[in-house]
């Protein structure tokens, strides 16, 4: 069970946008700030190269990790 199913589960699940996920728009219709966008950017670049990866193995989406991906982005940070 990877962390989403967790939080599924949990009820603990957040209310974003289409516009946030996919450009960092907030629900006010401004951009993130620059220090959330380039995080968002990061985020959205490892969150691709996982499902690429898991899809060139032939890894089903469901068992990607989302633990090491938020590993690999706060690596980055450090």
């Amino acid at each position: 069970m990877n962390e989403t199913e967790i939080a599924e589960e949990s009820g603990k699940t957040h209310d974003y946008t289409q516009e946030w996920v996919y450009l960092g728009i907030r629900k006010d219709g401004k951009a993130l700030n620059r220090g959330h966008a380039l995080m968002h950017m990061i985020t959205w670049k490892y969150i691709i190269i996982a499902h690429t990866k898991a899809s060139l193995e032939g890894i089903p989406p469901k068992n990607i990790k989302t633990d090491i991906i938020w590993k690999r982005i706060m690596s980055i940070i450090d």
